[in-house]
């Protein structure tokens, strides 16, 4: 999964660089913060880009992280840690777990 492959519908989020969204989100499809989340967030799909950060839990069915993810995540499917990806306490990925550089 990575961000180039993601589509936003009527069903997705899109935080930008310079939001900060304060309250849970949900969404039934994808997921986009480029910017800041303020509570829980459960998608989807999600994608934490390199300046993102999620400053809540996460539940996934799948996740791409670049930034920071602040509490833990329970992903159900594809949890993608990149190299600059952050997990301040726990994630577990009841599928597959994949640590790339």
């Amino acid at each position: 999964m990575s961000v180039e492959n993601l589509s936003l519908n009527e069903n997705s989020a899109y935080v930008g660089a310079s939001v900060t969204f304060r309250g849970d989100l949900i969404a039934s499809d994808t997921v986009i913060v480029e910017g800041t989340v303020e509570g829980n967030v459960t998608a989807g799909s999600v994608f934490v880009g390199t300046n993102g950060a999620i400053k809540g839990s996460l539940s996934a069915a799948d996740a791409e992280i670049k930034g920071l993810l602040s509490e833990s995540a329970v992903i159900k499917g594809f949890l993608h840690l990149r190299s600059t990806g952050r997990v301040a306490r726990s994630a577990a990925a009841i599928s597959r777990l994949k640590e790339a550089r």
